[in-house]
């Protein structure tokens, strides 16, 4: 399902999904109605929009493979002649929309049969010393990518990065930037801009400047690069910092105390990837527990290897990193109900919102509604301004907001929900 966030429609802000052909049927025939002095509508009111929830990681199967055509069987029988066993030597995978580094008659012989498969995600991991001093299972570090110059830095730390501005980091690649270093100092990470080393001490040509195709390719170098060199250093700069990263887009607004209190009844040490879920995993706010960002540079280098270049770099850089991950087994625990709507913890604006409507909408929000939401996206600084604002106000009169803690109710299974859910609260208490 490729879709755009986002439509403009009767004054309100909803979304919009375009949807393949075969799930027209299942979509309303009506436009919900608009209702008077509306300023936006939840997503969750789109219909379309569950359509999106992306199942787990689909296992090997033979039931959806085609019967060759008899031409094919001679060459087919490499892979005995099974989509599944085509995917499984050749690696393509159906569900990252990856040929990976496939000769083209096996392409050829994917498309004409229709294939639809996926290799099983990958299990293993590489044996990793324990750092003499790790962090306390609650400290959260903050990271966001941007640059200096254009005041993003300043509106983060004075609004919601306030009262966590020690763990507020910012990740750069700037023109000058010729080597990779972390600068504790002023809280900024920045990775090489060209003739990135990787862990194995091997030049990267696919993160050169002059290979990164369109415009989204640049970021997603930039991302991949970050997320590699954390890894590198965790040891040595982040293991008694952090036990769970997020990552937010600096116009993001993000509610940190609500945060802090979900993942307390988090295990760290177990592979867990949460947030706003977009399409194929991650969004506009993600976090990994320290069991994820460890291996990293694993799972990065793994891919690239495995990975037509083309695709490696040739997506939204969310997009991407979800994709990366999923290959893995590790998929977004994403904050849902038990009936796998969203939950209403979020707010997403259009880039093209009126600011007087964000500025009203921030300044009419309850106890409840501020306490309760996760974030808010496309925040420009007078509405982060407003929503810590209205945050404080908030505390200070109630002297906490408790919220229903919807990440309880995700429906994992086996050591993951244990590890997760364990002494959970059925709330969480902001403030």
């Amino acid at each position: 399902v490729a879709f755009t966030l986002f439509g403009r429609q009767n004054r309100s802000i909803r979304v919009t999904a375009h949807v393949h052909p075969s799930l027209e049927h299942r979509l309303p025939t009506s436009q919900p109605p608009s209702a008077a002095n509306l300023i936006l509508v939840h997503p969750n009111n789109d219909p379309s929009y569950r359509l999106m929830a992306s199942p787990p990681v689909p296992r090997p199967s033979p039931a959806a493979t085609p019967r060759p055509t008899p031409a094919d069987d001679d060459m087919c029988m490499r892979w005995n002649c099974t989509c599944q066993g085509l995917s499984d030597l050749y690696k393509i995978n159906h569900r990252l929309k990856s040929f990976a580094r496939s000769p083209k008659e096996t392409r050829d012989w994917w498309i004409e049969n229709k294939c639809r498969t996926s290799p099983a995600p990958i299990d293993d991991r590489p044996s990793l010393s324990k750092p003499r001093k790790m962090a306390p299972s609650n400290a959260v570090c903050y990271f966001s990518p941007t640059r200096p110059g254009d005041g993003r830095m300043e509106v983060m730390k004075m609004t919601w990065g306030e009262s966590v501005r020690k763990n507020l980091f910012f990740a750069m690649s700037l023109e000058t930037d010729n080597t990779s270093y972390v600068d504790l100092d002023s809280n900024e990470v920045h990775v090489a801009y060209r003739d990135f080393v990787d862990s194995t001490g091997t030049l990267v040509e696919e993160y050169q400047p002059d290979n990164l195709k369109g415009w989204q390719a640049p970021l997603v170098a930039k991302i991949m690069k970050f997320w590699e060199y954390m890894a590198m250093t965790f040891d040595d700069v982040w293991a008694e910092r952090c036990a769970w990263f997020v990552k937010t887009d600096d116009d993001t607004w993000l509610n940190t105390k609500l945060i802090q209190q979900r993942l307390e009844c988090m295990d760290p040490d177990v592979e867990v990837n949460f947030g706003y879920s977009c399409g194929f995993g991650v969004g506009v706010y993600t976090g990994y527990s320290r069991a994820v960002v460890r291996n990293f540079a694993y799972y990065i280098q793994r891919l690239r290897n495995e990975s037509e270049p083309s695709w490696f770099v040739g997506d939204i850089e969310d997009r991407r990193i979800g994709q990366l991950l999923m290959r893995f087994g590790i998929t977004i625990q994403r904050a849902v109900r038990r009936n796998g709507t969203h939950s209403p913890d979020y707010m997403l604006w259009h880039p093209d919102t009126a600011m007087d409507q964000r500025l009203q909408w921030a300044g009419q929000l309850t106890s409840t509604q501020i306490g309760c939401l996760s974030f808010t996206h496309h925040s420009r600084p007078p509405v982060m301004e407003a929503l810590s604002k209205q945050l404080k106000k908030h505390l200070k009169e109630t002297g906490g907001i408790a919220c229903p803690n919807s990440w309880r109710d995700q429906g994992m299974d086996g050591p993951l929900r244990e590890a997760i859910v364990k002494g959970c609260p059925k709330e969480s208490r902001n403030g």
